[in-house]
């Protein structure tokens, strides 16, 4: 789950590169206000992946399940 958000996270900033970056090819931002909008943006893109992963992490700590299935204890005494 978590490689899907963060892949999730990385098409989301190049999707708004090249977006923004088309935007100064095109002339209609200049080169400073690119720089500004898309250091915030991508910043924004960071903040809510990482956010989300650390949220991910902590349902799974909570829950317990970031365990292995193979390493959990056996309960039971092994057969004589």
């Amino acid at each position: 789950m978590w490689k899907l958000i963060l892949i999730a996270g990385t098409i989301a900033a190049i999707t708004v590169a090249a977006v923004i970056s088309s935007l100064l090819v095109l002339d209609v931002v200049t080169a400073p206000e690119l720089r500004n909008t898309l250091g915030k943006t991508l910043l924004v893109i960071g903040i809510v992946t990482t956010a989300t992963l650390l949220s991910i992490g902590a349902v799974k700590l909570g829950t317990g399940s970031w365990r292995k299935p193979g390493l959990e204890q056996r309960t039971s005494q092994p057969p004589v």
